[in-house]
């Protein structure tokens, strides 16, 4: 092969396109100059023939070696098959082959490769032959994001993701392209609200969302939402992100986060002299200053997020935990992205020209380097403000989106996906792998259009190398709260002019990139988030685009009726144009809800379960509506234990029991209760909760006693009279004597591999084991493993770290806050590390499971049963005959029910996690009015329906001032309350709780 050819075939490797259609629909063939400049943009070595080949034979071997690819996209209802390559030496050998369901569900298959037909094959110098399989999987695979691992003795030589798509995006059902869904499309830094601060924030959004519904609109346009960032000349571009994966925090509401921390002394210092000479300056400015919004902005949420840390954080509240458990679901890239807004604020303190990361310090630009490492550990604080700017942003967002289902939008928020990021931005030095700095794109500037700017091109091979995970993490972000979503060049994913200069010369190359794979994932995301794929209207231009569009249901932008709203006289125009209209009075009511304050003229209680769901009370409503009911009177819908017949034993606060319904079946209910002029009083239980498997936060406490985030939830009393129940929670479930269930055999011990726990059943019931007290059984027998793996195995060395890692856990009874914080965080990555190295190594996960089996009671054996004994002795529970629960046990009960233990309320975070969700509904006008169930329990039931009634005011808008007592009569309380309490003949209930009736059962 000549040396122009050879040139062309590398560069064909790399992904240039060798032959592409001009605009005139000419033909044109790249010449070897421009491959060689293309090559050149990879530092390849293209001197020589020589040269040439090794690289060619580089890139093949490479291939080759790779018993599996990284990545198969295939179309749901393909068969898969896969493309398996071994070298020749290993044809007869056995293999295992390990598929994992996206759901966790496991298959496996044992292969001899001599035994499957030879698809092709390649012979290496010094390498020898390399054959190729295609390894058929007997599995129906369901969409979605699947793992194939391939094992051989024992040991794990290769995996891949297989990726399994829809036929086409998401459209509702509902859609109709000859109707037309209308609604606004807005710049949001082209709007003004009327804080000092100057622009418009996700609060505008939510009230705009409210405003449009009462005018049928469907739709409402924002725009990318993506995190921004200011240049060397301290201008902004909001059509190019720093980030695809962050949102854009200038669009936070301040006031939505002060009241979200509950930290009045916040607002004192605002108002403090500083901020309002600031606040001044920006109101008066003739102009606006994006820059200097986010200087003011930025100071004022620092200031929330330090009250978030003292409030919330060091007293480890259930925001805390929601806030640290935001930072574990987004994942390691996620925390890189924020540490690069952490490094610019630091260096940008030290010089202006560090605003590029490129004029960084060399020990900055690599982010993984030792510098970058050792200022993430030593700038923990800074890091975390700016994953909670992006947890509130990104909550704020949620609250809009889900608005607007509520308010039954056709369609919901429409954002944009930016195709181009900042070359200084985030995204470029985070994954610095994925893109070609020698080349550029050119991106029109969308208001000059002769004016261009340039981005870096990200490589194809390393998105798939990487299994598309940048791709599939950009679009999760994008659609998460968007009914749809606007990509407007889908070209841009099937091929990229790239450019080069050389001198004077500019140099320009089409490469290819893997359009079928990322259209598919697209279509799965857009399944997954029920969100509709749109673009320009530009792109119908081009055949291909436009047989794909038809393909997978992708939207042309022209199908909807957008109103385009750039500026504030627009705005105003838009606003007065709608509340010219008559809207009918059917649907005022649908739209705005039924009015709270309202006192019920008759209620009827339904009893829900899952012989009774929100679909079956939907069927009664206009049968009650004609009774002359104002309001159905519901039993708890929270989520309860399993067949719970009436509700009252709830497991979480913060969902709806889905044996009663889905959320979109209560908002149904809802929708259908408001449409006859109806509403709802729900039934809450703050006083106790449901206990057992089902119950997380109980779980939480049986597996870490104190150090537990929730033991501070239930009324336990840790210091009992009885010594040997210090420190320990006494569980009183067993059908006999403890020694003689244990002797019987009747208590196991389980290994989940999935999560690397072990836990012990007794019957149905499930208890959790204490980490510290791993080592117990991990240790047992080593000598055995050790021998039968080695002891300089790698996995034998891992299996020892474990071992240790768990023994260095803080005991389960550690009060001190770092400790508890280390507990918490170690024992998870030990649970990880565990169950990894049991999936990778089966003869590990034997050993376990062959040990717990040696600590399993057998015939009354007194060995066995002081094994077993020993190990429940390091629990932070204590099992008992249920008989013995009157006398020793040590938390508070609902009367004498066992599995109903009391809650503290009083605790500001207990009250916030079983309270928020049923205020969400209240704000909402989902909820009418509340019955309390047996407020006897509460340590302070005065100040917990004040609390009640101070938060239903915060979320109604209502000025309500718990000192004021003219405010505390049946007339003027913000939310309607009755309460269920028993009365005794003498009892009285207390004039100073704030409800408006009562429910008496007197005995």
């Amino acid at each position: 092969m000549s040396k122009s050819k050879l040139i062309k075939k590398l560069a064909q490797l790399y992904g240039i396109k060798l032959e592409y259609f001009d605009i005139s629909g000419k033909l044109q063939e790249v010449s070897v100059e421009n491959c060689l400049k293309f090559l050149e943009l990879f530092n390849i070595n293209t001197s020589s023939e020589i040269t040439l080949k090794k690289e060619i034979n580089k890139i093949e071997l490479d291939k080759w070696q790779k018993i599996l690819p990284p990545v198969l996209v295939l179309k749901h209802n393909d068969i898969p098959l896969i493309k398996f390559r071994i070298p020749e030496k290993k044809l007869n050998q056995s293999f295992r082959w390990v598929f994992t369901e996206e759901n966790g569900q496991n298959h496996s298959g044992e292969l001899i490769p001599a035994e499957l037909t030879i698809t092709s094959y390649r012979h290496f110098k010094d390498y020898g032959t390399f054959y190729e399989f295609e390894l058929p999987l007997p599995i129906e695979t369901e969409c979605g994001y699947h793992d194939l691992e391939i094992y051989f003795e024992n040991k794990k030589i290769s995996q891949m993701k297989l990726i399994v798509t829809p036929e086409k995006c998401y459209l509702p059902e509902s859609f109709n392209k000859n109707k037309k869904i209308w609604g606004p499309k807005i710049r949001f830094n082209t709007i003004r609200n009327k804080t000092n601060l100057r622009t418009a924030d996700a609060n505008d959004l939510k009230y705009l969302i409210k405003f449009i519904s009462r005018y049928k609109a469907g739709i409402i346009g924002i725009g990318a939402i993506n995190q921004v960032m200011d240049d060397e000349s301290g201008e902004i571009d909001f059509n190019l992100p720093s980030s695809r994966n962050l949102i854009n925090t200038l669009y936070l509401n301040v006031e939505t986060i002060i009241s979200f921390i509950g930290d009045k002394s916040v607002q004192v210092k605002i108002l403090s002299d500083e901020f309002q000479q600031s606040y001044k300056k920006l109101k008066e400015s003739e102009s606006v200053d994006f820059q200097d919004i986010y200087d003011l902005k930025y100071k004022i949420l620092k200031i929330i997020y330090f009250a978030f840390r003292e409030n919330h954080i060091n007293n480890k509240t259930s925001k805390a935990w929601e806030f640290y458990n935001y930072i574990k679901f987004r994942g390691k890239n996620f925390r890189k992205l924020a540490l690069f807004e952490a490094l610019r604020e630091h260096l940008i303190n030290e010089d202006a020209k560090f605003r590029n990361w490129e004029n960084w310090p060399e020990s900055y630009k690599n982010p993984d380097s030792e510098t970058v490492i050792s200022f993430e550990n030593s700038n923990k604080e800074l890091l975390e403000f700016y994953m909670f700017l992006q947890w509130r942003a990104d909550m704020q967002l949620a609250e809009a989106g889900l608005l607007s289902f509520h308010r039954k939008l056709d369609v919901g928020i429409f954002t944009e996906l930016p195709l181009y990021i900042e070359k200084n931005g985030a995204d470029a030095w985070a994954y610095q792998e994925f893109y070609n700095f020698n080349a550029y794109l050119k991106k029109q500037d969308e208001f000059d259009k002769e004016n261009f700017k340039s981005v870096y091109p990200e490589i194809p091979k390393k998105l798939k190398n990487y299994a598309y995970e940048p791709i599939i993490d950009i679009l999760r972000i994008n659609m998460k709260h968007s009914g749809a979503i606007k990509i407007s060049d889908l070209s841009f994913f099937e091929h990229r002019k790239w450019f080069v200069k050389d001198n004077n010369d500019e140099y320009s190359f089409i490469v290819k990139y893997p359009f079928e794979d990322i259209i598919g994932i697209i279509a799965l995301e857009s399944q997954r988030n029920r969100c509709i794929i749109v673009t320009d209207d530009s792109s119908c231009n081009i055949p291909k685009i436009v047989q794909t569009m038809l393909r997978f249901n992708i939207l042309k932008e022209s199908d909807f009726n957008f109103e385009e709203i750039n500026s504030n006289e627009q705005m105003q125009t838009f606003i007065t144009s709608l509340k010219t209209l008559k809207v009918p009075e059917s649907e005022k009511t649908k739209t705005q809800g039924y009015k709270i304050a309202k006192i019920p003229c008759a209620t009827y209680r339904i009893q829900f379960n899952k012989n009774f769901t929100f679909k079956d009370a939907i069927k009664i409503v206009p049968y009650l509506k004609n009774l002359g009911i104002s309001h159905c009177y519901a039993s708890p819908l929270l989520k309860a234990r399993s067949d719970s017949t009436h509700g009252y034993d709830i497991v979480d606060h913060n969902s709806f029991n889905q044996e009663i319904g889905m959320k979109e079946d209560f908002y149904e209910f809802i929708d259908v209760l408001h449409n006859h002029n109806m509403g709802l009083i729900l039934d809450i239980v703050p006083n106790h909760m449901g206990i057992g498997n089902d119950n997380i936060w109980w779980m939480d406490v049986l597996e870490n006693g104190q150090s537990s985030s929730y033991a501070s939830y239930f009324d336990i009393d840790w210091h009992p009279p009885k010594k040997e129940l210090q420190g320990k929670v006494l569980i009183p479930v067993l059908g006999d004597h403890y020694g003689n269930i244990l002797s019987n055999g009747e208590l196991k011990l389980n290994f989940n591999i999935k999560s690397g726990k072990i836990n012990l059943s007794y019957y149905e019931h499930k208890f959790p084991i204490n980490p510290s007290s791993y080592p117990i059984i991990l240790e047992y027998r080593l000598d055995v493993l050790a021998s039968r793996i080695g002891r300089g195995n790698n996995d034998f060395l891992e299996y020892q770290s474990i071992i240790t890692e768990f023994k260095n856990l803080p005991v389960y009874n550690a009060l001190e806050i770092t400790k508890v914080r280390e507990r918490i965080r170690e024992k998870e990555i030990a649970y990880s590390r565990l169950g990894n190295l049991c999936r990778s190594n089966s003869l590990i996960c034997d050993f376990i499971r062959e040990n717990l089996n040696d600590f399993e009671v057998r015939d009354n054996d007194e060995v066995t049963c002081n094994r077993l004994h020993q190990l429940l002795e390091e629990q932070a529970y204590r099992l008992a005959y249920w008989r013995v629960s009157v006398d020793e046990i040590n938390y508070r009960r609902f009367f004498d029910v066992n599995d109903l233990a009391g809650l503290c309320i009083e605790n500001p975070a207990v009250f916030a996690s079983t309270h928020n969700f049923i205020l969400d509904l209240i704000e909402q006008k989902a909820v009418d009015g509340l019955r309390i169930d047996h407020p006897d329990g509460l340590l302070d039931p005065t100040n917990y329906f004040l609390k009640l009634q101070q938060e239903s005011a915060k979320r109604l808008g209502i000025e309500f001032d718990v000192t004021n007592d003219k405010l505390l009569s049946d007339k003027n309380l913000p939310i309607y309350i009755i309460v269920e309490k028993i009365l005794a003949p003498f009892e009285k209930i207390p004039t100073n709780w704030a409800i408006h009736e009562i429910g008496r059962a007197h005995v």
